[in-house]
């Protein structure tokens, strides 16, 4: 059993966890954050980190449970790159300082491809697409031996428009400036036309977005035209669908049909949820003869309704929503046996594949219980649930 303790300082907040064969013990965090309005600055992230690290290393030693680091532990992990200079600095020298003190193997690690390796281990991904969406990089590309990168943003990176964008309406930084712009985001309606540029390549180009909202975002809120979650709305829904076509192009190239969104970007609930539809679509549309109006109204409810839940629980409950629809569709399609049989085995699959996350999860009951609550006097659906 190989015990390993790693420091994770790339940017704005500070780690440190303690993995023993794949399942973490621990992962105390802090996080610095910089006054409204503001981005943070290397030199002042650094000393948060520095005040920070110690209690963190004292904290993740506790909560694993270790009771002598020095024979429990049995390497120190640091992430060497990308990322801040000044903050990078300080996990390095906590870790060497480790290293040193235990008599350990010190073991750098790519920020970019910890991200990746992660994401892959948690959702048991054979060969996917991987959507790297973050505040310093933006890539498509297919992680086979070696990463072969179909595309990329040609200036600035996704998470980084999206913190700008922030300051200029002076939201606050806490828990990130990208969640308080998705929060914000859901309640506009009214969509301001932005650019749209994706390369003939799978490259993306997001400054002339930024320019474009900051230089007529005064303008707008003043006259009323607008409102800030309109313009939240507007940047997020464009920047989104760019990311989207991408992607798809990226999946059409390989012919791969899992895709793994990873960065700190990738938490944004609404990415998630398009990206989902657009991969169900992948799945079923070669299969299923029905009106794609109606299986969107039924989406449209499960959009809501995560909004409550968490996206987790999304991805348990659409399994359970495909295995209803493959009941409907043998009582009362007319369909030849042999397509049917096919359906189900589309059906079967892609049920498969989307649960495998709230799987390994562990929170399938979780969700299981919650659309039970929903079915109330439905009996089709309470008879499903059996």
């Amino acid at each position: 059993m190989v015990c390993v303790l790693g420091i994770e300082g790339s940017a704005n907040k500070i780690g440190v966890g303690i993995i023993r064969d794949g399942v973490v013990l621990s992962n105390p965090r802090a996080t610095f954050h910089a006054p409204p309005g503001e981005g943070f600055r290397p030199t002042e992230t650094a000393q948060h980190h520095r005040q920070q690290i110690v209690r963190l290393v004292g904290e993740a030693i506790r909560e694993a449970g270790i009771q002598d680091p020095e024979k429990e532990i049995d390497g120190i992990a640091f992430t060497k790159g990308p990322g801040m200079g000044a903050p990078l600095q300080v996990g390095a020298i906590v870790a060497r300082t480790l290293s040193l003190r235990w008599q350990k193997p010190i073991i750098p690690v790519n920020h970019c491809v910890g991200h990746i390796e992660m994401g892959r281990l948690i959702t048991g991904a054979d060969n996917p697409v991987v959507l790297y969406v973050s505040g310093g990089n933006t890539q498509v590309f297919l992680p086979n031996k070696r990463y072969r990168i179909f595309g990329e943003t040609i200036d600035i990176a996704v998470g980084n428009c999206l913190d700008r964008f922030a300051r200029v309406l002076k939201l606050p930084n806490a828990p990130s400036p990208g969640y308080n712009i998705e929060q914000l985001a859901k309640s506009g309606a009214k969509l301001f036309e932005l650019p749209y540029t994706v390369k003939a390549r799978m490259d993306v180009s997001l400054s002339g977005i930024l320019s474009c909202i900051e230089s007529r975002a005064p303008q707008l809120l003043e006259s009323r035209e607008y409102t800030p979650a309109d313009l939240c709305f507007s940047l997020q829904e464009t920047v989104f669908a760019m990311l989207i076509e991408i992607t798809e192009r990226a999946m059409a190239h390989t012919g791969s049909r899992e895709l793994l969104i990873v960065g700190g970007v990738g938490c944004n609930l609404r990415l998630q949820v398009l990206e989902i539809v657009f991969l169900v679509k992948i799945r079923l549309k070669k299969l299923i003869f029905f009106n794609l109006s109606e299986f969107s109204k039924i989406f449209r409810f499960f959009q809501e309704f995560v909004k409550l839940s968490g996206w987790i629980v999304l991805l348990s409950i659409v399994p359970i929503v495909f295995s209803a629809i493959t009941i409907i569709l043998l009582c009362s399609s007319l369909l030849k046996v042999k397509k049917m049989i096919a359906i189900c085995d589309g059906i079967s699959a892609s049920a498969h594949w989307l649960s495998r996350t709230a799987v390994r999860a562990g929170i399938g009951e979780t969700a299981r219980v919650t659309i039970q609550e929903y079915a109330g006097n439905k009996p089709e659906l309470k008879r499903l649930l059996r």
